[in-house]
């Protein structure tokens, strides 16, 4: 997992700042704004899934814990 994060940040990198490589797909470095909110929606997005994550472990083995009378 940490290999694919790795290669997926370094092929952004290269597509953003390799000008030649930038040009050809016409992309730029994003805005200080654009950037702000996108450093701040990964935290966010690693807590939502953690949270989905958990309510679905709690929903399947539901019926595996008996209430105690």
């Amino acid at each position: 997992m940490l290999g694919a994060l790795a290669l997926q940040v370094l092929l952004l990198g290269t597509f953003l700042l390799v000008a030649p490589i930038a040009d050809l797909l016409g992309q730029v470095l994003p805005s200080a704004g654009g950037l702000m909110v996108a450093v701040c929606a990964f935290p966010v997005v690693i807590v939502a899934d953690t949270v989905q994550k958990r309510a679905t472990i709690r929903r399947r083995f539901r019926h595996l814990v008996r209430p105690r009378a």
